[in-house]
């Protein structure tokens, strides 16, 4: 892999480092899954310190943008890199399409009460008869009967 990195000054090296290395990925330069080189090696060939390439790589796995593997290396995160902007509404040609669907009456977002089904197959609402209430109220009052005991104490 050949890797471009330009250094400029002595000031921030490692903020140009991870500013380079991060609009390699972000457009694709450097694709997803591909490993990048040694902090070591690079370090010496951009004649920076190891903790100046350390703590550019740390910051973009912080960012999600690489996956460290200890003992194997570091590798460009494939979920995250080369993600296209996301392209506004009013750019594509069926803006107002998309607009007109935006709004559209949604009956199934919530539950209407004059309603008598057997079933409710609406996502994310779960079944209130269920819940295991008497289990949750005696785990409760055991909880508050334990931090009345250790009153004061974290």
């Amino acid at each position: 892999m050949e890797l471009h990195v330009v250094i400029e000054g002595r000031k921030d090296l490692s903020g140009q480092l991870h500013a380079q290395l991060k609009e390699a990925i972000r457009t694709g330069r450097l694709a997803a899954g591909e490993q990048l080189p040694p902090t070591r090696l690079l370090a010496a060939q951009l004649a920076v310190s190891r903790k100046t390439v350390a703590e550019a790589y740390a910051r973009l796995t912080f960012e999600q943008l690489l996956v460290a593997r200890t003992g194997i290396g570091t590798f460009v995160n494939a979920g995250m890199a080369t993600r296209p902007a996301p392209q506004r509404t009013e750019d594509l040609a069926g803006a107002a399409v998309v607009e007109q669907w935006g709004r559209m009456a949604t009956p199934l977002r919530h539950m209407i009460q004059e309603a008598h089904a057997r079933f409710e197959f609406i996502g994310g609402a779960p079944s209130a008869a269920l819940f295991p209430t008497d289990d949750w109220r005696r785990c409760m009052l055991h909880g508050l009967r334990e931090s009345a005991r250790s009153r004061g104490f974290y």
